[in-house]
Parts: C-alpha cells; structure tokens; sequence
C-alpha cells in the first residue's frame, strides 16, 4: 500500500516525504530563493503557490518547512490545511503565534467586544514573539488555501488593506508563503492585487511519475520493477493526468494481476475519490461544467469546433471557458494527426471514469467502462490470456470486451502508449517506413517505432509530432503520416 494513502503529507515522517520528493526540485529551489532574500530586503516578498486540487501542493509546503528548520535566522510555521475556524482577520496573526510559540488552541479565542482593537494587538504581539525568539531573523507562516480565507475573512476591502500594510511594512518580520488552486491576487480592483510573487505548479510528466513509483517500492523495501511491471506503471502515470495525487492512489492498482481486480480497484478509488471529483468540477464556471459535460458526451478528443458545434453555439463563445479549462488543467490540449486542428481532452484519466460512471452511466459492463484502460494496462499476450479466462468462467460481456480489444473494434487509447508499442500490428516494421516518401518523415517515425520499443515514450511522441507536423506543411506528404496504425498515430 502507498504509504502517502490518505493523502495527509503533514503526517508524514520528515525523512519518508524526503525520500518521496519528485518532480518539484526546481518549484522548491525558487521558494527557498525568495526566502534567501527576504534576508536583506525589505519590504520582503511574500509567495503564492498556484495549482489545482491534488498537484501536491500540500507536499511541497512540507518540504518547505523541512528546510527552512536546518536553515539558521529562520523560523517557520506552517497552519493547518483547513482554517474554515478563522474568520476574522486577527485570528490569522493569533493562530500564526500561537502555532509558534506551541500554545495549546484554547489560547485563541474570539471575543466580539474588542474586535476593534485585535488587528493591531495581534500584529504587536506577534512582532514581539519573533523578536524574542529569533531577534535577527523572521518567520515565515505557511498559509494553505488562502483563497479560503480571502473569500471568508479578508473578504471587504478594509481587512485586505490591513493585510497588505502588514506585509509591505519596512520593518515587516513575518513572511506569508500562500497556496491557491487559482491565484488570489489577481482581481486588480482588490488592495491585495499583485501583493505576491506566483509560482505555478506544472502537472507530472510520465517520467515524473515513475520516478515517484520507484521511491515508493524503494522506501517500502521492494525491488525495482521488471519489465512487465514498469509497463503497467507507465500506463498508470499517464492514466493519472499528471496528478500526484491521482498517481498516489494509482498505486495500488498495479497491485492487481487481472482485469476484475483493475476494475474493482479503480471502482473503490473513485468511490474514495468522489468528493474530490465533485469539489473540482463545482469550483468550475456553470459554462465550463456545461462545456465539460459536452465533451465527454461527445467523445474525446474534440476540438473547440467540434464542441461549439455540439452545442450549438459559435466557437468564439466557447473559446473563453476553453481557456478556464486548460488554465485550471482540466484539459490538455494535443494536435490532431490528420488536420491542423487541436483536439481537447480531460488530462486527469480517473475523472473522466467517474464522470462516466458516476454521472453518464456509461458501460454494460464494469470493463466496458474503462476499456481504454485496459487496452494499455494489459499487453496483447495478456489481453488474450483474459478473454480466454473470463469466456471460460461464462462471463461473455467481460470477455468481449478484450476480444473487441483484440479485433480492433474498439479503438487503441489515443491518450497513452501501449506497453507493447512499437511494433505495427502485424509485428512487422512500421507502415510509415516506405521507401516512396520523404525520407525525413520515414525517418522520424521508424525512430518513433524504435523509442517505443525501448520505453521512452516522451521523445517517441514528440518524434511523431515532428513527423506529422512536416507531412502537413505545404508540400508535404501528408498520406504518408496518415498511415500509421500502432500508438504512434494517435500521439
């Protein structure tokens, strides 16, 4: 079992989240750069952590926290990732110090008649707690979902210019380090406007996530994967949409050995995971949830023209909420192989399982449902082994579905690599290597085929691309792109 299982990195050993750090060198690296010189400036600036839901954001704050407490002149405290409690401004400033001067929590409490006052009280005693305990340093106070507290208690202009005079003062000792799905500065009319650095989190790569894979074998004694075992797990990391926290709780899946066993694994998770689902589609625009249900209606990959047309509205109408989509990584755009088009989908692969599942009802059977899973989990040998076992145990609507699989009556999952890809379905060379086309387009797509075979997936695809995007140029041979058949051509 994953040892990051409930998702609560503060409650993680020190030395176990270290071991488990991925992907985030450079994002940490800038943190600690704009802490370094808050040593020497002044008015400091204070940071904001922008990602969406389940990017480990959480995570990274605990790494932070890690390394400024073996750096000296700093102090650091981190809030706990709820505070729906705090909701008046000074309660932020009193649970920063209670936090650091390790009070218990009946120390702070509000009290309605002197509300007036508190700010200014609570920014005083706050100064002088750093002061006493590190006279030549500051503290830096960790903030996670600062949207919340914006929204609740800094929510009237009055309590965010109080706010912003606390943190641009000249002798300021306290630096914020904030987390947000979406930036909280950002609304020019506001006094917090542009009141912090931002820093984005980027989704994981494929590479990122078994990375992440490996750690968690090594930390939990294993030995590495073989050979069959990475396939699985490079699938997984696609699977997860470059989610953390998707990739956390995938983990598990590539624990099963059979095709019941992935989907009761993956049915599980997404019950575990409903609440999460529901809280990123609802923290979406009504049009963005109506031009995200569209989608999966209609079947991914679709382009904006496609969608709109669905609708039955312009493309300049739905382009803005498109926008939303992909900036809050709902979506990921990818080019089309045969126009100039590029196509959406939703990045984060469990989603859209819930969403058929859970909203769309989507599947006769629970393999039905995630056939496209299925088709990259499992090689073609193995794809076999479980019609053949599942139509011997008289379960015809389960082995139907690898045998349609087999028959390539279902189309090949155009969001990932098969684990057996590289070969042409005949197992032959490529169908892109003919003799009679731009040798440069044969070229880039039989070095495609080759880093398939190998397992570098990344540099495969972008091959493909290069080669498409030559076929398509005025003059290129565009039939010879379009003919490919194997994983390549849905890259």
């Amino acid at each position: 079992m994953s040892p990051l299982r409930r998702f609560n990195p503060a409650q993680l050993s020190d030395d176990l989240a270290e071991s488990l750090a991925t992907g985030r060198e450079a994002v940490l690296a800038d943190l600690l750069r704009h802490v370094e010189n808050n040593r020497d400036s002044r008015p400091m600036q204070h940071v904001q952590l922008v990602a969406p839901r389940g990017f480990g954001k959480s995570f990274l704050m605990k790494l932070l926290g890690i390394e400024l407490r073996r750096r000296p002149g700093l102090l650091v405290v981190t809030l706990p990732e709820e505070q729906r409690n705090i909701r008046k401004p000074f309660l932020l400033l009193d649970e920063i110090r209670r936090l650091l001067e390790g009070r218990p929590p009946a120390d702070v409490v509000v009290r309605w008649s002197a509300e007036d006052k508190a700010w200014d009280l609570a920014a005083a005693t706050l100064d002088s707690a750093i002061a006493e305990r590190c006279p030549d340093g500051f503290l830096v106070a960790i903030v996670e979902n600062f949207d919340h507290l914006l929204a609740t208690a800094f929510r009237d202009d009055k309590a965010q210019m109080r706010l912003r005079g606390l943190l641009a003062r000249e002798n300021g000792r306290l630096m914020l380090v904030a987390t947000a799905p979406r930036a909280p500065d950002s609304d020019y009319s506001r006094p917090l406007f542009k009141a912090f650095a931002r820093l984005r989190l980027r989704p994981w790569t494929e590479d990122d996530g078994l990375a992440f894979f490996d750690r968690v074998r090594q930390s939990a004694g294993e030995p590495p994967f073989g050979e069959d075992e990475r396939a699985r797990a490079r699938a997984i990391a696609l699977f997860a949409g470059g989610s953390p926290r998707i990739a956390t709780v995938l983990y598990e899946v590539l624990q099963t050995r059979d095709a019941i066993s992935a989907a009761a694994a993956l049915d599980k998770l997404v019950d575990e995971l409903s609440d999460y689902y529901r809280n990123r589609i609802d923290s979406l625009s009504p049009r963005a949830q109506d031009v995200l249900d569209t989608l999966l209606r209609i079947g991914e990959p679709k382009s904006q023209t496609e969608v709109a047309a669905a609708m039955g509205e312009s493309q300049s109408r739905v382009a803005e909420v498109f926008r939303e989509l992909l900036a809050d990584e709902i979506l990921t755009d990818v080019p089309a192989t045969r126009s100039r088009a590029t196509l959406y989908r939703v990045t984060d692969r469990l989603m859209v399982h819930f969403y058929r599942t859970r909203l769309l009802h989507v599947g006769a059977s629970s393999l039905e449902a995630i056939a496209d899973f299925l088709a990259a989990f499992f090689s073609a040998e193995e794809q076999r082994r479980e019609a053949a076992r599942l139509r011997a145990a008289n379960r015809a609507e389960e082995a139907a579905v690898f045998e349609n699989l087999l028959a390539g009556k279902v189309a090949p999952p155009w969001w990932m690599p098969r684990p057996d890809a590289g070969a042409s379905p005949a197992g032959g060379a490529p169908p892109s290597a003919t003799p009679d086309g731009d040798p440069e387009i044969a070229a880039l797509l039989v070095k495609a085929a080759e880093l398939g075979k190998r397992g570098g997936h990344d540099a495969a695809i972008t091959a493909s691309r290069r080669a498409f995007a030559r076929a398509e140029a005025p003059g290129g041979v565009a039939g010879q792109a379009k003919a490919p058949r194997g994983w390549w051509a849905h890259a």
